[in-house]
């Protein structure tokens, strides 16, 4: 009783600091999140570009509630925040899409030029590595390993280049887990050829075909000739969206270089 008494304190007191702080709403945050990438989306892909990918089409309406999905949902992360694991910022989220909606669609076509400084740090981990966790936005520069079904994980840190990540191992910064090998390997650089999107560094992996068996180029996200960045569904592209490179999903799905530990274990799922 005493335990659950205390929960109950913590959570009116986050409740309370969300309130004083301002900014979008942990309740909010998904919703605002999805709704700003997709407007972006929309305004920088012509409907036909976007109308067969999974993840943004057939419209804007589905584009959104796609994306929203995506996000881990509030519920999780006020229970995540009442544990003490993390703590949101809402006032920082508000300036996360700010920025988001600043950048130009040429600048979200790179990972290297889709920066918002502000998506790094709205959700803040408070987790380190080796002790318990339930999602990977509660682990300190690490990701939350063995997490499923409402059993916790344990924060576990990011493999080295070479390192096997044959069992499911999130690679570390500016590396990618390679299908053959399974070692994390360096990104590579635009011209190379590739399989996936999640292996190029600009984030574009252009005119693979799966169906000749030929692969694709490393290059901008949604291929050259288009102001359009999504990488499923663009005349040019190849493979799956890169993670926003999602805010948040981060961005999770989306065109923006966000939180590592999420484009990381986004690259792993693909």
């Amino acid at each position: 009783m005493r335990a659950t008494i205390e929960v109950t304190i913590r959570g009116l007191v986050v409740a309370a600091a969300l309130a004083r702080c301002g900014g979008v709403s942990v309740d909010q945050y998904a919703t605002e999140a999805s709704q700003t990438m997709c407007a972006k989306m929309y305004s920088c892909c012509a409907a036909a570009e976007v109308q067969n990918n999974p993840n943004f089409g057939p419209d804007q309406s589905s584009c959104e509630a796609n994306v929203k999905k995506q996000f881990v949902s509030p519920t999780r992360l006020k229970q995540s925040e009442s544990q003490g694991r993390l703590a949101y910022h809402g006032d920082r989220l508000s300036d996360c899409l700010q920025q988001y909606k600043a950048l130009t669609c040429d600048q979200l076509k790179s990972n290297a030029t889709s920066v918002a400084p502000a998506c790094d740090s709205f959700i803040e981990p408070k987790v380190a590595v080796g002790a318990s966790c339930g999602v990977n936005d509660e682990c300190i520069s690490s990701w939350c390993q063995g997490a499923a079904n409402g059993v916790d994980g344990i924060c576990s840190a990011f493999i080295a280049q070479n390192g096997s990540c044959a069992d499911g191992g999130v690679c570390g910064k500016n590396l990618y887990c390679d299908g053959s090998s399974r070692a994390c390997q360096p990104l590579k650089g635009d011209g190379t050829t590739c399989n996936a999107n999640y292996e190029c560094a600009t984030g574009g992996c252009n005119g693979k075909n799966p169906d000749a068996g030929t692969p694709g180029t490393c290059g901008l996200k949604g291929g050259p000739n288009t102001t359009c960045y999504a990488t499923v569904g663009c005349s040019s592209s190849g493979g799956v969206v890169g993670p926003l490179t999602l805010l948040a999903v981060l961005f999770i799905v989306i065109g923006i270089t966000t939180r590592h530990k999420l484009k990381s274990v986004r690259s792993a799922r693909r």
